[in-house]
């Protein structure tokens, strides 16, 4: 069974707060077979910077 990992607090954090989030999320996501990460909760009032640093928390730390 896949490690499934959802961030959920995008529109409420900063984007220093998300970036250290997924970061963490796929560190630990690296120690099993199967990960999956979804950004949850994204919506209009989602601000664009959260949606960068999620996606360049990925960029940086995903490949394993």
């Amino acid at each position: 069974m896949p490690l499934l990992l959802g961030v959920s607090f995008l529109s409420l954090a900063e984007p220093q707060e998300v970036h250290d989030r997924v970061t963490r999320y796929v560190r630990a996501g690296m120690e099993h077979d199967r990960f999956a990460l979804y950004l949850c909760n994204l919506g209009a009032t989602t601000p664009d910077a959260n949606v960068r640093a999620a996606v360049d928390a990925v960029k940086t730390n995903g490949v394993y």
